[in-house]
Protein backbone atom coordinates (compact mmCIF):
# COMPACT_ATOMS: atom_id res chain seq x y z
CA UNK A 1 0.00 0.00 0.00
CA UNK A 2 1.39 3.44 -1.28
CA UNK A 3 1.73 5.68 1.80
CA UNK A 4 1.40 8.38 -1.04
CA UNK A 5 -1.61 10.93 -1.08
CA UNK A 6 -2.19 11.02 -5.08
CA UNK A 7 -2.70 6.89 -4.51
CA UNK A 8 -5.67 7.09 -2.28
CA UNK A 9 -8.33 8.27 -5.23
CA UNK A 10 -10.34 5.14 -5.35
CA UNK A 11 -18.33 0.35 22.63
CA UNK A 12 -17.87 -2.11 25.75
CA UNK A 13 -21.28 -3.94 24.12
CA UNK A 14 -24.23 -2.77 26.31
CA UNK A 15 -27.55 -4.26 25.62
CA UNK A 16 -30.30 -2.46 26.59
CA UNK A 17 -32.75 -5.63 27.24
CA UNK A 18 -35.61 -4.10 28.34
CA UNK A 19 -35.69 -1.13 25.77
CA UNK A 20 -34.61 -3.76 22.83
CA UNK A 21 -31.91 -0.85 21.71
CA UNK A 22 -28.75 -1.62 21.50
CA UNK A 23 -25.46 0.87 22.66
CA UNK A 24 -22.23 -0.99 21.37
CA UNK A 25 -19.99 -1.36 19.60
CA UNK A 26 -19.89 -4.09 16.16
CA UNK A 27 -18.75 -7.64 17.96
CA UNK A 28 -15.45 -8.58 17.24
CA UNK A 29 -13.41 -11.63 17.12
CA UNK A 30 -11.08 -12.87 19.04
CA UNK A 31 -8.15 -12.35 16.76
CA UNK A 32 -9.05 -8.89 16.30
CA UNK A 33 -6.12 -6.70 15.89
CA UNK A 34 -6.12 -3.41 17.87
CA UNK A 35 -2.65 -1.25 17.53
CA UNK A 36 -3.88 1.32 19.85
CA UNK A 37 -7.27 3.25 21.38
CA UNK A 38 -9.06 5.09 18.93
CA UNK A 39 -9.64 8.15 21.20
CA UNK A 40 -5.81 8.08 22.07
CA UNK A 41 -4.84 8.00 18.80
CA UNK A 42 -6.72 10.83 17.62
CA UNK A 43 -5.87 13.09 20.76
CA UNK A 44 -4.13 15.65 19.37
CA UNK A 45 -3.81 17.36 22.35
CA UNK A 46 -1.94 14.45 23.99
CA UNK A 47 1.18 16.14 24.30
CA UNK A 48 2.41 20.06 24.47
CA UNK A 49 5.27 21.35 22.66
CA UNK A 50 7.49 20.98 25.95
CA UNK A 51 6.34 17.84 26.73
CA UNK A 52 7.45 16.65 22.69
CA UNK A 53 10.78 18.54 23.73
CA UNK A 54 11.17 16.57 27.20
CA UNK A 55 10.61 13.24 25.37
CA UNK A 56 13.27 14.13 22.49
CA UNK A 57 15.35 15.51 25.09
CA UNK A 58 15.21 12.65 27.45
CA UNK A 59 16.39 10.42 24.91
CA UNK A 60 18.90 12.74 23.49
CA UNK A 61 17.83 12.47 19.87
CA UNK A 62 19.23 14.92 17.51
CA UNK A 63 16.33 16.35 17.29
CA UNK A 64 15.71 18.26 20.43
CA UNK A 65 18.30 20.84 18.65
CA UNK A 66 17.21 20.35 14.94
CA UNK A 67 14.83 23.06 13.36
CA UNK A 68 13.58 23.86 10.20
CA UNK A 69 11.36 27.28 8.66
CA UNK A 70 12.26 28.45 12.26
CA UNK A 71 10.23 26.33 13.84
CA UNK A 72 12.02 23.60 16.37
CA UNK A 73 11.13 19.71 15.27
CA UNK A 74 9.26 19.34 18.57
CA UNK A 75 7.07 22.44 17.35
CA UNK A 76 6.65 20.87 13.80
CA UNK A 77 5.45 17.81 15.29
CA UNK A 78 2.50 19.93 17.18
CA UNK A 79 1.73 21.78 14.38
CA UNK A 80 1.05 18.40 12.37
CA UNK A 81 -0.94 16.89 15.22
CA UNK A 82 -3.45 20.67 14.66
CA UNK A 83 -3.34 20.64 11.05
CA UNK A 84 -0.76 23.07 9.94
CA UNK A 85 0.44 22.86 6.50
CA UNK A 86 0.22 19.94 4.59
CA UNK A 87 -1.40 18.54 7.43
CA UNK A 88 -4.82 19.93 6.41
CA UNK A 89 -6.86 19.53 3.59
CA UNK A 90 -9.87 17.54 1.90
CA UNK A 91 -9.86 14.76 -0.25
CA UNK A 92 -12.73 12.52 -1.21
CA UNK A 93 -15.26 14.75 1.24
CA UNK A 94 -13.13 13.80 4.00
CA UNK A 95 -12.04 17.53 5.67
CA UNK A 96 -9.06 17.02 7.59
CA UNK A 97 -7.96 19.70 10.11
CA UNK A 98 -6.66 17.89 12.78
CA UNK A 99 -4.71 14.84 12.78
CA UNK A 100 -3.03 12.73 14.95
CA UNK A 101 -1.79 12.57 18.91
CA UNK A 102 1.91 13.80 18.59
CA UNK A 103 2.58 10.71 20.37
CA UNK A 104 1.59 8.57 17.53
CA UNK A 105 3.75 11.14 15.24
CA UNK A 106 6.64 10.13 17.69
CA UNK A 107 5.94 6.87 17.16
CA UNK A 108 6.22 6.64 13.71
CA UNK A 109 9.34 8.92 13.62
CA UNK A 110 11.14 6.02 15.74
CA UNK A 111 9.69 2.97 14.14
CA UNK A 112 10.27 3.99 10.47
CA UNK A 113 13.39 5.90 10.92
CA UNK A 114 14.68 5.51 14.50
CA UNK A 115 14.76 9.48 14.80
CA UNK A 116 13.66 9.49 18.31
CA UNK A 117 16.59 7.68 19.52
CA UNK A 118 18.96 9.11 16.70
CA UNK A 119 21.92 10.89 18.21
CA UNK A 120 23.47 12.20 15.81
CA UNK A 121 21.85 14.10 12.75
CA UNK A 122 21.50 12.01 9.73
CA UNK A 123 19.43 14.23 6.73
CA UNK A 124 18.62 10.94 4.69
CA UNK A 125 16.91 9.55 7.79
CA UNK A 126 15.27 13.43 7.50
CA UNK A 127 14.26 13.24 4.49
CA UNK A 128 11.92 10.41 4.50
CA UNK A 129 11.12 10.68 8.65
CA UNK A 130 7.91 9.34 7.97
CA UNK A 131 7.99 6.74 5.38
CA UNK A 132 5.98 9.24 3.17
CA UNK A 133 5.50 8.75 -0.31
CA UNK A 134 8.07 5.78 -0.23
CA UNK A 135 5.99 2.94 -1.28
CA UNK A 136 7.03 -0.20 -0.75
CA UNK A 137 8.36 -0.70 -4.43
CA UNK A 138 10.59 1.13 -3.97
CA UNK A 139 12.17 4.80 -4.36
CA UNK A 140 10.94 7.90 -2.70
CA UNK A 141 8.94 10.68 -4.63
CA UNK A 142 10.95 14.32 -3.87
CA UNK A 143 8.27 16.28 -3.69
CA UNK A 144 7.62 15.38 -0.43
CA UNK A 145 11.73 15.14 0.94
CA UNK A 146 12.52 16.61 4.11
CA UNK A 147 11.53 16.69 8.18
CA UNK A 148 8.53 19.18 7.38
CA UNK A 149 6.78 17.53 4.72
CA UNK A 150 7.36 14.40 6.09
CA UNK A 151 5.53 15.03 9.27
CA UNK A 152 2.53 17.27 8.03
CA UNK A 153 1.88 14.75 5.03
CA UNK A 154 2.22 11.59 7.14
CA UNK A 155 0.30 12.81 9.89
CA UNK A 156 -2.25 13.90 7.20
CA UNK A 157 -2.17 10.59 5.96
CA UNK A 158 -2.75 9.11 8.72
CA UNK A 159 -5.56 10.58 9.95
CA UNK A 160 -7.48 10.67 6.59
CA UNK A 161 -6.92 6.62 6.72
CA UNK A 162 -8.48 6.99 10.40
CA UNK A 163 -11.68 8.69 8.65
CA UNK A 164 -12.07 6.65 5.14
CA UNK A 165 -12.12 3.35 7.95
CA UNK A 166 -15.67 4.40 9.15
CA UNK A 167 -17.78 3.90 5.80
CA UNK A 168 -17.73 7.03 3.04
CA UNK A 169 -18.34 4.63 0.51
CA UNK A 170 -14.74 3.02 0.67
CA UNK A 171 -14.88 -0.98 0.72
CA UNK A 172 -10.58 -1.09 1.83
CA UNK A 173 -9.39 -1.08 5.59
CA UNK A 174 -12.50 -0.96 7.36
CA UNK A 175 -13.47 -2.07 10.70
CA UNK A 176 -14.30 -5.89 11.20
CA UNK A 177 -12.65 -6.80 7.78
CA UNK A 178 -10.19 -9.66 7.49
CA UNK A 179 -6.80 -9.07 5.82
CA UNK A 180 -3.49 -10.15 5.70
CA UNK A 181 -0.14 -8.96 7.33
CA UNK A 182 2.84 -10.44 6.44
CA UNK A 183 1.37 -13.34 5.08
CA UNK A 184 -0.61 -13.70 8.59
CA UNK A 185 -4.56 -13.43 8.43
CA UNK A 186 -5.47 -10.49 10.60
CA UNK A 187 -9.24 -8.58 11.58
CA UNK A 188 -9.60 -4.72 11.68
CA UNK A 189 -10.49 -4.51 15.07
CA UNK A 190 -10.86 -0.33 14.97
CA UNK A 191 -10.00 2.48 12.76
CA UNK A 192 -6.87 3.31 14.33
CA UNK A 193 -5.51 -0.03 12.97
CA UNK A 194 -6.79 0.46 9.80
CA UNK A 195 -5.09 3.48 9.07
CA UNK A 196 -2.13 2.40 10.08
CA UNK A 197 -1.99 -0.71 8.47
CA UNK A 198 -3.25 1.10 5.09
CA UNK A 199 -0.18 3.64 5.84
CA UNK A 200 2.38 0.72 6.39
CA UNK A 201 0.71 -3.05 5.46
CA UNK A 202 3.36 -5.05 7.98
CA UNK A 203 3.48 -6.23 11.82
CA UNK A 204 2.71 -2.71 13.89
CA UNK A 205 4.14 -4.25 17.03
CA UNK A 206 6.98 -1.51 17.37
CA UNK A 207 4.25 1.40 16.64
CA UNK A 208 2.25 0.01 19.47
CA UNK A 209 5.39 -0.37 21.66
CA UNK A 210 6.46 3.50 21.22
CA UNK A 211 3.13 5.02 21.26
CA UNK A 212 2.06 3.50 24.46
CA UNK A 213 5.25 4.66 26.20
CA UNK A 214 4.78 7.95 24.64
CA UNK A 215 1.74 8.61 24.89
CA UNK A 216 1.50 10.63 28.43
CA UNK A 217 -2.19 11.08 28.71
CA UNK A 218 -3.63 7.62 28.00
CA UNK A 219 -6.75 7.67 26.00
CA UNK A 220 -7.47 11.00 27.54
CA UNK A 221 -8.16 14.30 26.23
CA UNK A 222 -5.57 17.51 27.93
CA UNK A 223 -5.42 20.85 28.39
CA UNK A 224 -3.16 23.09 30.39
CA UNK A 225 -2.48 20.43 32.92
CA UNK A 226 -6.17 18.89 33.24
CA UNK A 227 -7.66 15.37 32.04
CA UNK A 228 -10.82 15.30 30.12
CA UNK A 229 -12.27 11.77 30.49
CA UNK A 230 -15.78 9.98 30.80
CA UNK A 231 -17.18 6.69 31.72
CA UNK A 232 -20.71 5.88 29.98
CA UNK A 233 -23.26 5.69 32.56
CA UNK A 234 -26.66 5.17 30.95
CA UNK A 235 -29.35 6.51 28.67
CA UNK A 236 -33.08 6.97 29.55
CA UNK A 237 -36.10 7.40 27.45
CA UNK A 238 -35.56 4.52 25.36
CA UNK A 239 -38.78 2.39 23.81
CA UNK A 240 -38.36 -0.75 21.67
CA UNK A 241 -39.84 0.75 18.71
CA UNK A 242 -41.42 4.35 17.74
CA UNK A 243 -43.82 4.84 15.28
CA UNK A 244 -43.27 7.54 12.54
CA UNK A 245 -43.41 11.01 13.62
CA UNK A 246 -43.32 11.02 16.94
CA UNK A 247 -41.74 12.66 19.54
CA UNK A 248 -39.02 11.63 21.90
CA UNK A 249 -37.01 12.28 24.73
CA UNK A 250 -33.60 10.80 25.59
CA UNK A 251 -31.21 11.90 28.18
CA UNK A 252 -28.00 10.11 28.29
CA UNK A 253 -25.32 10.46 31.06
CA UNK A 254 -21.80 10.24 31.37
CA UNK A 255 -19.82 10.50 34.59
CA UNK A 256 -16.61 13.20 34.49
CA UNK A 257 -13.71 10.50 35.36
CA UNK A 258 -11.15 13.35 34.10
CA UNK A 259 -9.44 16.03 36.69
CA UNK A 260 -10.92 18.77 34.10
CA UNK A 261 -14.37 20.51 34.56
CA UNK A 262 -17.17 20.12 32.35
CA UNK A 263 -18.72 23.76 31.14
CA UNK A 264 -22.04 23.75 29.24
CA UNK A 265 -20.88 27.55 27.42
CA UNK A 266 -17.25 28.46 26.98
CA UNK A 267 -14.80 27.89 23.48
CA UNK A 268 -13.79 24.72 25.42
CA UNK A 269 -18.04 23.47 26.04
CA UNK A 270 -18.32 19.62 26.90
CA UNK A 271 -21.21 18.57 24.36
CA UNK A 272 -22.26 15.00 22.64
CA UNK A 273 -21.30 14.72 18.96
CA UNK A 274 -21.24 12.58 16.00
CA UNK A 275 -19.27 9.72 15.12
CA UNK A 276 -18.80 8.01 12.00
CA UNK A 277 -18.54 10.06 10.52
CA UNK A 278 -17.14 12.70 13.01
CA UNK A 279 -19.23 15.90 13.06
CA UNK A 280 -21.76 14.69 10.45
CA UNK A 281 -25.71 15.77 10.51
CA UNK A 282 -27.80 13.06 11.79
CA UNK A 283 -31.56 12.47 11.28
CA UNK A 284 -31.65 11.17 15.32
CA UNK A 285 -30.64 14.63 16.81
CA UNK A 286 -32.40 16.41 14.11
CA UNK A 287 -30.07 16.56 11.41
CA UNK A 288 -27.57 18.06 13.93
CA UNK A 289 -24.37 17.43 15.14
CA UNK A 290 -24.20 18.14 18.82
CA UNK A 291 -26.11 17.85 22.21
CA UNK A 292 -25.47 20.62 24.49
CA UNK A 293 -24.88 19.20 28.27
CA UNK A 294 -27.64 20.32 30.61
CA UNK A 295 -25.39 21.21 33.35
CA UNK A 296 -24.20 24.12 33.88
CA UNK A 297 -20.93 22.25 34.77
CA UNK A 298 -20.15 18.93 36.04
CA UNK A 299 -17.12 18.32 38.39
CA UNK A 300 -14.91 15.21 39.01
CA UNK A 301 -16.79 11.33 39.56
CA UNK A 302 -20.60 13.84 39.15
CA UNK A 303 -22.72 13.04 36.30
CA UNK A 304 -22.87 15.05 33.05
CA UNK A 305 -26.63 14.51 31.14
CA UNK A 306 -27.15 15.25 27.46
CA UNK A 307 -30.71 15.34 27.11
CA UNK A 308 -32.71 15.98 23.65
CA UNK A 309 -35.99 15.73 21.75
CA UNK A 310 -36.22 14.63 18.67
CA UNK A 311 -38.97 14.00 15.76
CA UNK A 312 -38.63 10.40 14.61
CA UNK A 313 -38.20 10.22 10.92
CA UNK A 314 -41.73 9.59 8.50
CA UNK A 315 -39.66 6.58 6.76
CA UNK A 316 -39.81 3.09 8.40
CA UNK A 317 -36.27 1.60 8.81
CA UNK A 318 -34.01 1.42 11.26
CA UNK A 319 -31.50 4.29 11.59
CA UNK A 320 -28.36 4.54 14.22
CA UNK A 321 -26.32 7.37 15.79
CA UNK A 322 -22.93 6.95 17.25
CA UNK A 323 -22.13 9.61 20.15
CA UNK A 324 -19.00 10.43 21.83
CA UNK A 325 -18.18 13.39 24.43
CA UNK A 326 -16.45 15.95 22.86
CA UNK A 327 -14.48 19.47 24.80
CA UNK A 328 -14.89 21.57 21.68
CA UNK A 329 -10.97 22.44 20.27
CA UNK A 330 -9.64 20.59 22.76
CA UNK A 331 -10.45 17.08 21.53
CA UNK A 332 -13.22 13.98 21.89
CA UNK A 333 -12.41 11.73 24.81
CA UNK A 334 -14.06 8.79 26.61
CA UNK A 335 -15.75 5.77 24.85
CA UNK A 336 -18.64 6.57 22.06
CA UNK A 337 -21.69 5.03 21.85
CA UNK A 338 -23.75 4.00 19.26
CA UNK A 339 -27.55 3.04 19.34
CA UNK A 340 -30.49 1.91 16.72
CA UNK A 341 -33.91 2.94 16.42
CA UNK A 342 -36.82 1.17 14.98
CA UNK A 343 -39.01 2.93 13.07
CA UNK A 344 -42.78 0.76 12.02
Amino acid sequence: MFKFRIFIICLLSIFLIGSGFLFATPALASSSVKLADDGAFTNVNGLSVNQIQDILRSNNSFLKDYKQGGRSAAQIIYDAAHGHGDASMEMNGIDIYNTINPAAILAMLQKEQSLITMTSKNQDALNVAMGYACPDSGGCNKDYKGFTKQVENGAWQLRYNYERAAGHGFKDYQVGQTIKIDGKKIKIGNRTTAALYRYTPHDGKNFTKFFTKWNKNGSKASNDGKSFYAVFSKITGLKKTYKPGQTVTFTVAYKNSGNAVWYKEGENAVKLGTQDPQDGNNILLNNASRVVMRNDNVKKNKKGLFVWTVTMPQTAGTYTVTLRPVAEKIAWFGPAKTFTVVIK
